[in-house]
């Protein structure tokens, strides 16, 4: 039967943005008990007590198998008696939580009844430093997003996110908070502090910032926010919207024909399907090609080589056919592939690619 009298005593020491400290005295103190904390929203989402303590088994259950030892082993390493001092961080800030707590014994059965203690996270602080917000040099995986703030003082985080991945973190203005907020989560996990965080993922004053990751033809937001000394959002987003451009604008193919295959090079056209549009053609190792994450990927690197080397991509531009035995320096016995993408300022193909292997090297190579 439940005690009539708490089982606990339960003492909120310090709450801030993100964290709780607590103390938990039980009225048994020889008897075992687990302690926890979950927010106040989850807990109203079971129909019961009984269904809460049910789901905090069978994690318990979840996580023994996970660790390949018996349920009691792992009680074993979390159950407590006597007072219990402990702390938690990563919580969300002005949010209500409970910690709780009850009586279970070293196999597993619940022995008292579900006490909690209610308290709520301090909200966060507010700043009234504003972000204007632009992106330039945009490309079909590439933009430059700029941002001047109102104060040159002023921490601020900016990043560029897809609208699918900016879905993954909630609907309008707060979604940019939550993912702010995760980050911070992940990187504590990482036993970073905010100081260290804020040291390499932060900016003060104008900043233009460069990133080469996107996604062709994708609606995309870049924006700024202000964070305190915890790495935590003091201001709302700053959104500029944009849509990086399709890789496929352009209605131009290309055919390959390879009619001879020799030890260092291959005979054979690459034939565009009109003598008008620009395009780019090089030959690659097939092992090269699977050192990148897709085919956006590989242009853009293959275009940044480009600019690199001979600052800019016009030496490569060709019209009209191609002979491939001008394409030569190959290796004998090595799988190859010719790569072509249409290009005017930037990519206007998708990758268009056709596999081969040189043959085996015969004769005197001195000769």
């Amino acid at each position: 039967q439940p005690d009539e009298k708490p089982c606990f005593t339960f003492e909120i020491l310090k709450t801030n943005k993100t964290s709780v400290s607590f103390r938990v005295t039980p009225l048994a103190e020889e008897m075992p008990y687990v302690v926890m904390i979950t927010d106040k929203a989850t807990f109203e989402t079971f129909e019961s007590i009984d269904a809460f303590i049910a789901d905090d088994l069978a994690w318990f259950d979840q996580v023994a198998m996970n660790m390949g030892i018996t349920l009691e082993d792992y009680l074993a390493t979390c159950l407590t008696t006597g007072i219990k001092e402990g702390s938690a961080e990563g919580l969300t800030p002005n949010t209500e939580y409970y910690l709780y707590a009850y009586h279970i014994t070293a196999s597993g059965e619940v022995v008292s009844d579900f006490e909690y203690k209610e308290f709520k996270t301090a909200a966060l602080g507010t700043s009234d430093t504003t972000f204007e917000v632009s992106v330039s040099d945009i490309s079909y995986n590439k933009a430059t997003v700029n941002v001047v703030p109102s104060s040159a003082t002023a921490t601020y985080f900016v990043n560029i996110m897809s609208e699918e991945r900016l879905a993954d973190f909630g609907e309008g203005d707060e979604a940019y908070i939550n993912h702010l907020v995760a980050l911070r989560d992940y990187y504590l996990g990482m036993n970073a502090t905010a100081e260290q965080m804020i040291a390499n993922l932060c900016f003060a004053g104008e900043k233009s910032l460069s990133v080469d990751d996107l996604k062709a033809g994708t609606k995309h937001y870049a924006y700024a926010i202000g964070v305190d000394n915890d790495f935590l959002p003091n201001t709302k987003a700053f959104v500029f919207e944009f849509e990086t451009p399709t890789a496929d604008s352009s209605e131009l193919t290309f055919d390959c024909n390879i009619t001879e295959r020799y030890y260092d090079h291959v005979d054979g056209t690459v034939t565009p399907s009109n003598n008008e549009e620009t395009y780019i053609c090089s030959i690659q190792t097939a092992e090269s090609l699977t050192w990148y994450q897709s085919d956006e990927e590989f242009i853009q690197t293959l275009i940044d080589d480009l600019e690199w080397w001979y600052g800019g991509v016009e030496s490569a531009l060709r019209t009209g056919v191609t002979g491939l035995s001008t394409l030569g320096g190959l290796s004998p016995e090595t799988e190859y592939v010719v790569v072509c993408f249409g290009y005017d300022e930037t990519p206007t193909t998708e990758l268009f690619t056709f596999p081969f292997t040189t043959t085996e090297a015969s004769g005197n190579p001195a000769d």
